[in-house]
């Protein structure tokens, strides 16, 4: 989740749902109550792709329900982008026509600002907790010897991986940014 301010610098924060504390607990209950702040009707969710239908997938976790992402206000970047570049770019080879036809975040990115974007941890195993403080890189089977290198890469792939979301969430917001920008000087 990104918090992307006009004049302030963007907050970007991380929900592990798979290492989520108790649901009876207080601190699951501040993360519930954070979620639905953040989907309340006085934010805008953008998204790349429908943040609705991106957002249902995590229901399960008990965060928030259906009833609170039909009331948020959702921005869908990739819909959007399809439609600036389009507009912008109308002879490109790289314009795309059918309904259907979207654009990766990859993708986005190379052609709006001829940058690469790294999508390697795409299929990463996100459930292996990314926060260190979990632990969850200890395991009874790594024999002494190689327990050290095993945690160091843990610690690297880990790095990786919060990089990569990072990266994924100021994506977005960039291109976001950037069409807001193309419009507000027409």
């Amino acid at each position: 989740i990104q918090f992307v301010h006009e004049k302030d610098p963007s907050i970007i924060i991380l929900i592990e749902t798979h290492h989520l504390p108790p649901e009876r607990s207080s601190k699951f209950d501040k993360i519930k109550q954070l979620c639905q702040t953040i989907l309340s009707s006085n934010n805008i969710a953008s998204c790349w792709g429908d943040p609705k239908v991106e957002l249902s997938k995590f229901t399960r976790f008990n965060l928030f329900d259906n009833d609170d992402i039909q009331r948020m206000v959702p921005k869908n970047i990739q819909a959007d982008f399809k439609a600036w570049f389009n507009c912008t770019y109308p002879t490109s080879t790289h314009c795309k026509d059918g309904p259907n036809d979207i654009y990766s975040l990859q993708a986005a990115i190379y052609l709006a600002f001829n940058e690469w974007l790294d999508k390697r941890l795409t299929l990463a195993n996100w459930g292996c907790g990314i926060d260190w403080s979990l632990k969850a890189y200890l395991s009874s089977n790594n024999m002494h010897d190689q327990q050290s290198r095993i945690i160091q890469d843990e610690e690297e792939i880990r790095t990786l991986m919060t990089t990569y979301a990072s990266n994924d969430c100021f994506a977005v917001a960039k291109l976001y940014q950037m069409m807001e920008s193309c419009k507000s000087s027409k």
